[in-house]
Formats: C-alpha cells, sequence, structure tokens
C-alpha cells in the first residue's frame, strides 16, 4: 500500500474521531507494508541509522501528526525551523487530504518552505509570513537487512527541491548558502501564495 493511500486511511480515522490522534497513528502503522526509506535528507549524520522501514515510516507519521496537534486547525505557523523533509512531505499530504488551511503567519525556514509548496491549495500568508532556505546536507545511506540499519555512505551539499516560482525568488535574492539563510521577504512571498482573507486572520489570533 502507497504511503498517500496510508497517511489518507489515517486521516479518515482522525477525521471521524478527532481526539483520536493516537488511534490514527497506530491504524497507519497496522496496515502499513512499506520497504526501505530511500536517500534521506537528514539532519544529523550518525554512521548507523537503525530506523529503517516501517519503523522509520512509523516515526515520520508519528512527527507529522505531532506537528499538526501542535499547529491546529487551521494550522497557523507563527515559526517554524524546519526539520525532516520525509515529515514535511506527510503534513502537505495531510493538510490537503483534509483542506486544512495553512497559515503561515511568520518564519517559514528550511523545509516548512516544502509544506507550504507541496499544500499550496490551502495555504495562505499573513503580512508577517517569511520564507527562508539554505543548501541541504544529504547523507546517503545503504541498506544492511542483516542488522536492519542503514549505513551512512557519503555526504553532498544540494539545493533544495521547490517548484520553479520559488526556486526562481530565491535564486534571484543569491542562492541557496551553505551558512545563513536567503530570506524572501513578504512582498516576494504573496507572488507565490495568496494573502489570507480575513476570516483566515481571524482564526490564527
Amino acid at each position: 500500500m502507497s504511503i498517500s493511500r496510508t497517511i489518507t486511511r489515517a486521516v479518515t480515522h482522525f477525521t471521524a474521531r478527532p481526539s483520536n490522534w493516537i488511534g490514527a497513528l497506530v491504524l497507519a502503522a497496522s496496515i502499513t507494508s512499506f520497504g526501505a526509506v530511500p536517500k534521506a535528507l537528514a539532519p544529523s549524520s550518525p554512521d548507523l541509522l537503525p530506523l529503517t522501514g516501517l519503523q522509520a515510516f512509523r516515526q515520520n507519521l508519528a512527527d507529522a501528526f505531532a506537528y499538526l496537534q501542535k499547529c491546529g486547525n487551521p494550522c497557523v505557523v507563527k515559526h517554524d525551523k524546519g526539520g525532516s523533509v520525509e515529515v514535511a512531505v506527510m503534513v502537505a499530504k495531510i493538510l490537503l487530504d483534509t483542506n486544512t488551511p495553512f497559515i503561515i503567519d511568520g518564519d517559514c525556514i528550511s523545509s516548512c518552505v516544502i509544506k507550504a509548496d507541496l499544500a499550496r491549495r490551502v495555504t495562505c500568508v499573513t503580512p508577517k509570513a517569511t520564507f527562508s532556505d539554505h543548501m541541504w546536507k544529504r547523507y546517503d545511506y545503504v541498506e544492511d537487512p542483516i542488522r536492519n540499519v542503514r549505513i551512512l555512505t557519503g555526504t553532498s551539499w544540494v539545493d533544495p527541491q521547490h517548484s520553479p516560482d520559488i526556486d526562481a525568488i530565491f535564486k534571484n535574492l543569491g542562492g541557496y548558502p551553505k551558512l545563513g539563510l536567503v530570506i524572501m521577504e513578504n512582498v516576494k512571498a504573496q507572488q507565490v501564495w495568496p494573502l489570507c482573507n480575513t476570516e483566515s486572520r481571524i482564526a490564527q489570533r
């Protein structure tokens, strides 16, 4: 079963019983048959990464649901410093599947930009919104099925993978640095995402 279908079933379970985040997580983990995790963009660089297959999926999904539980409905971002790209993709998928408004009302950094990009249909910005990014350090692993671990084989610096319009704005601002951030100010952000309407602004207070 695909990640998309798994998350969709988990979200369906959650929306039917809004208080049961844990139930949705358990359901998703129990119905998933998920193979090896692909090459990851990880925040750290362990030589051995024990989270493989279903275990990694469970952890990422738990982190995605924890993020959504914290930001609420609508999901309001005051300061998101980024994190796992895999979790960001899951968050975006759930936002889209549930039509949950994603309101950027502050700093959206690194993988937060991925969320706002992939979930663009439900995303809006307030006058406080800014978007920032940097080069990502990529960690490549090979699978060791005997020890059930991934073994680090190398690292490299890569540009983030954004939609062409977002990527063009960042590159026109000087590109992605290894150190520090390239910042898309609010005026530029409104060229990509719509300004939140009055109802959305009331919700984010």
